[in-house]
């Protein structure tokens, strides 16, 4: 099986991962794919497996002035700025995880692991800019790379890249 539960020390549920992994973000499946996004040759979703076996995902989290405002590591999202503090509130149990604009409600990224991703171990979906202020979407209807919607793809061993210039390359990163 792709997930399997077993009892650590502590007597906590925990999950072993085989070494072949599926992400789910927004729309797409990832299959062995550690950037799973590039933005002008730099990565901007990128998992990591830690030594206990744990695949976590990576990302920064922009307003739309193209601010630095939060950011996810280990599945966990930091406000880095007093706004992003004041004007986000983080949501959700340390399996389904929400960044929500309070102001409005949106939902601004949303990490699941487990049991909250299967089949996959992590199901990513966000509503952020990237510095340039462009609004990056990636949830379950669609994946949108600069006016290019992808939704349903699986991609193996390779991710999407785009650049502000307006280039796409799908899979061959």
């Amino acid at each position: 099986t792709f997930l399997t539960p077993s009892r650590d020390a502590r007597i906590h549920w925990v999950w072993q991962v085989d070494d072949n992994f599926k992400v789910k973000l927004g729309g797409n499946r990832h299959v062995n794919v550690t950037n799973i996004i590039e933005y002008a040759g730099r990565p901007m979703f990128t998992l990591k497996r830690h030594n206990d076996g744990h695949l976590s995902v990576y990302f920064e989290i922009y307003d739309r002035d193209g601010i630095f405002i939060a950011y996810a590591r280990q599945d966990r999202i930091y406000p880095v700025t007093e706004k992003g503090e004041r004007r986000y509130r983080i949501d959700g149990s340390p399996t389904d995880r929400s960044f929500v604009d309070k102001n409005s409600g949106k939902t601004i990224c949303r990490i699941r692991l487990n049991e909250h991703a299967h089949p996959s171990e992590l199901d990513v979906s966000v509503r952020l800019y990237i510095p340039d202020g462009f609004l990056f979407k990636a949830d379950p209807a669609e994946t949108n790379l600069r006016g290019i919607r992808v939704v349903g793809k699986v991609y193996r061993q390779a991710g999407m890249s785009f650049g502000s210039s307006g280039e796409i390359t799908l899979g061959t990163i």
